[in-house]
């Protein structure tokens, strides 16, 4: 795991960038990159890289008082979830982003603001975007977006969820 401390500061020009990282799971529940909670990590970027979860219910990114993270051509595969952020997201950008064989892609818990979701496509058991609504959420979507689902009768959706107001334009 790479925990990234943002030293209590949401603002700042140091940028942590990860590029060419081929990311293995090797222990059940275990996340790739964690922010730690109440450190405010800011300008996170994730490119060019893999994440394949081994059947371990892995994490690609947990975040939790975040600002300014970027995933950019990314492959992740047999994931829990690719991002994890029960805890405040403030600028949130996926581009270029393909997801499979994963139980969910993007799941973000209460207050996120400012995501940006561009090009990406999803093949998942449950929830392709989960941004729960708590106190007002942006979302924008971009480009060629798709959603697969690896269950249920050919043609059916199973549940997604999308309480925010995007939920418009699907």
């Amino acid at each position: 795991t790479i925990f990234v401390d943002g030293n209590k500061r949401n603002t700042g020009a140091e940028t942590l960038t990860m590029t060419n990282f081929n990311f293995v799971a090797d222990k059940h529940n275990q996340s790739f990159v964690m922010a730690i909670e109440n450190t405010y990590a800011h300008n996170i970027i994730v490119e060019n890289s893999k994440m394949n979860g081994n059947g371990q219910d892995a994490y690609g990114i947990t975040l939790r008082h975040v600002y300014d993270v970027t995933l950019k051509n990314v492959e992740a595969i047999d994931m829990l979830d690719v991002v994890y952020a029960p805890k405040g997201v403030e600028g949130f950008t996926a581009e270029n982003v393909t997801i499979t064989d994963s139980k969910n892609g993007f799941i973000f818990g209460h207050t996120a603001t400012n995501l940006t979701f561009t090009d990406v496509t999803m093949e998942v058991e449950t929830n392709g975007i989960y941004v729960r609504n708590n106190t007002g959420s942006t979302a924008t979507f971009e480009g060629g977006f798709s959603f697969g689902f690896s269950t249920g009768p050919p043609g059916a959706l199973p549940p997604h969820v999308l309480p925010l107001d995007a939920q418009d334009l699907l």
